[in-house]
């Protein structure tokens, strides 16, 4: 009996290639389904903080929209998003108050005007 199993065993030329491809499958097979998780994570992960900032961006003051749009003017795009000027932090801080209770009430009052001093 003994010898039959032995023979059963190596009567089938490639099994260990078989068993090392079927490993190799198997990590394979793991090592995808962690990456669809992860992509999965981030995705949403970005869904998440997409409607935290349309949430932030819904409870501006008209007084932080007109410096945000002010900032974008005077220093281009990515001015409000940088942080490295003054009024573009103090626009970010005032982004998580409530619409129309922003204490920047002056904001308006600092952008500069279209016309010219002479006219």
């Amino acid at each position: 009996m003994k010898a039959a199993e032995d023979a059963a065993t190596t009567a089938v030329p490639g099994s260990s290639a078989l068993d090392t491809e079927i490993e190799k499958l198997k990590e394979q097979q793991s090592k995808l389904l962690r990456e669809r998780k992860k992509v999965t994570s981030d995705l949403k992960n970005a869904a998440r903080k997409r409607r935290r900032l349309k949430e932030k961006a819904r409870n501006l003051s008209d007084a932080d929209l007109v410096e945000l749009m002010a900032l974008r003017q005077k220093g281009g795009k990515g001015a409000a998003v940088r942080g490295t000027s003054g009024p573009a932090t103090s626009a970010a801080g005032s982004a998580a108050s409530p619409k129309g209770t922003s204490g920047s009430a002056s904001v308006t009052e600092s952008v500069p005007s279209e016309r010219s001093p002479a006219e």
